[in-house]
């Protein structure tokens, strides 16, 4: 149907889908957007889940993860009690407990409903492919989804690259500030004071609890191993979670893209049949009228050919012409032969939807074949907008509690880096800098994905009331009106169903802090 209506070889389309297991079709949406998922443990690769022993080690990988943020919590706590006197010290503990007790919520959160992230991931390359074959066309679907899918690609590479030099700076610079000193110092003594043992806590990524024996090999190394691993651990699990985010508004807003652009080229892919039309004017334009029996003239207009004539009961004759779908009736008296003796006036005008036109006799036909296909057209982009909204509901629904930890979690870590910043500390004020920015980075990006998911369910509408539709059936009038009252509601995912994710929510959290 796609092909017959718009003229595309099967070339294009193929670039668009892929085929899987030879019988089923996907888009090529994802890609590249799901790296960060499964170095996180959150999500395995297709690789490793058609092979049952991979899918084993993978789970193993998942739980070392998790218990290894778990284990480190444990360890903040132990050194928040050890240094209850010290303010500034307990401020940045209390940030990095902030900071793990909400990347385990979400990375537990994902990991625990792992089959459905599965399936609604799935959805996102599946589910819509039977409605975008079926409107717009693939030479317009593909430049959208070519370029969305760059864009993702850029995008996703751009957070794993923050995501390895935060990694390098927080698990490998450490050890090698160590080594560096160590071998460039003279001094063997051993102190296993407290005050001795955080000193060493600037050859550790993150701040937490050390043995005594901190000074000692293997003691440093042990250690060390387990809190870089844990650094990895938080940092890359954060960074999937929040991409979580990112994918499933970034493919929803691609879909109304796409539906968007369906709609607009209605007009492109069922042009009115003008040419008899004009031929018709060029032909009244251009004739010489004479007055002839069955024809006469009224102003600089033709009327058509009179109709049989009927008495009434007043006596006066009845005189009906019929133009196009028009018919014109004027009661006047003894209408003569040569019709020159003065003007016809038109007294009434009724519109019969169902009579056949006189001058055109296949133009009727051609304009009903016309509004069936666009009627047609117009149900399958309903239902595609359905299937859209839909899928957003269940995503929604999936989304908004860990959406509400996130901004919950996000604002308290704010709170405490901004509070040690306050404190005017030398030492590890860049530090707490960064993490402000980052803090406050991630839930703007969040949000302006948010804002626009909203704008691109919103163009449904502005597309749907650009096309021609003064030129259409009644029926297609009332389901275009349907469309566009739907599409005048933004479509948003909300945070806990307390506030939508928007930049209008983004600086309601804002003031929230301030």
């Amino acid at each position: 149907m796609l092909r017959s209506l718009v003229g595309v070889n099967s070339s294009t389309e193929e670039t668009l889908f892929e085929l899987q297991q030879g019988k089923f079709k996907k888009l090529n949406l994802l890609g590249i957007q799901l790296r960060a998922l499964h170095l996180s443990g959150i999500l395995p690769p297709s690789s490793i889940t058609i092979s049952p022993c991979k899918s084993f080690l993978y789970n193993i990988f998942t739980a070392i993860s998790l218990l290894s943020l778990v284990t480190h919590i444990v360890a903040e706590v132990r050194a928040i009690y050890e240094h209850r006197n010290k303010l500034e010290m307990v401020t940045a503990l209390t940030f990095q407990m902030t900071l793990f007790i909400h990347t385990t919520t979400l990375t537990a959160y994902f990991v625990f409903h792992r089959e459905q992230l599965v399936r609604l991931l799935a959805s996102l390359e599946f589910q819509f492919v039977p409605h975008i074959e079926k409107v717009g066309s693939p030479t317009r679907h593909g430049p959208i989804i070519r370029k969305v899918s760059k864009y993702a690609f850029l995008l996703t590479w751009g957070l794993l690259i923050v995501w390895l030099v935060v990694l390098f700076a927080w698990g490998a610079l450490p050890m090698m500030v160590r080594y560096f000193d160590v071998l460039t110092s003279n001094e063997q003594k051993t102190d296993e004071t407290l005050e001795s043992r955080d000193k060493y806590l600037k050859y550790f990524g993150l701040i937490m609890w050390l043995p005594p024996n901190i000074d000692k090999f293997p003691i440093y190394e042990l250690v060390y191993t387990f809190n870089a691993f844990a650094t990895y651990a938080v940092s890359c699990c954060c960074t999937a979670a929040h991409s979580v985010f990112l994918i499933f508004m970034y493919n929803i807003s691609t879909h109304l893209k796409i539906l968007t652009s369906c709609i607009e080229v209605i007009d492109e892919m069922f042009p009115q049949p003008m040419e008899t039309i004009n031929k018709f004017s060029a032909d009244i334009e251009t004739k010489n009228i004479q007055s002839i029996p069955n024809v006469c003239s009224l102003g600089d207009e033709i009327l058509g050919q009179v109709l049989p004539e009927r008495v009434t009961s007043s006596g006066r004759q009845e005189v009906q012409h019929e133009i196009g779908r028009a018919v014109m009736t004027d009661l006047r008296g003894a209408f003569t032969d040569e019709c020159d003796e003065k003007h016809v006036k038109m007294s009434t005008l009724s519109v019969s939807d169902g009579t056949k036109n006189t001058f055109l006799p296949n133009e009727s036909e051609e304009l009903s074949s016309r509004e069936e296909k666009m009627y047609r057209y117009l149900i399958e982009c309903i239902k595609y907008h359905q299937a859209i909204l839909q899928y957003y509901d269940e995503v929604d629904k999936f989304l908004n509690p860990v959406l509400l930890v996130f901004f919950l979690g996000n604002q308290a870590m704010v709170c405490f880096s901004a509070f040690q910043l306050a404190l005017g500390l030398s030492d590890g004020k860049f530090k707490f800098f960064t993490s402000i920015v980052a803090t406050i980075s991630w839930p703007l990006l969040i949000c302006w994905y948010g804002e626009y998911l909203s704008e691109q369910s919103l163009a449904v509408q502005q597309a749907a009331y650009d096309c021609s539709w003064y030129n259409t059936s009644p029926r297609f009038k009332k389901h275009l009106v349907y469309l566009v009252m739907r599409s005048q509601k933004p479509v948003r995912l909300t945070a806990g169903k307390f506030f939508a994710v928007s930049l209008e929510g983004f600086s309601e959290v804002l003031c929230l802090r301030t």
